[in-house]
């Protein structure tokens, strides 16, 4: 009696281990996306970022250059 019960305890304990090694796995593999998805928005912000500092250099050149253009006009 004693012997059965201690091996039917050994199967439970061996399932419920491979329950919580199956639960941390999963609960690994969303953290990992989490991150992933994180990094990805922090990348795309920084690249945002980026690009409107350009655009706003590329805008004052621009109308640096109209300005010029309307001054040499007056003056002709």
């Amino acid at each position: 009696m004693k012997r059965r019960m201690k091996r039917s305890t050994k199967r439970i304990m061996k399932r419920s281990t491979k329950k919580r090694m199956k639960q941390e796995k999963k609960h690994a593999k969303k953290h990992e996306k989490k991150q992933e998805k994180k990094q990805e928005k922090k990348h795309e912000k920084k690249h945002a970022k980026k690009h409107e500092k350009k655009q706003e250099k590329k805008q004052e050149k621009k109308h640096e250059k109209k300005s010029i253009i309307r001054s040499t006009k007056r003056s002709m």
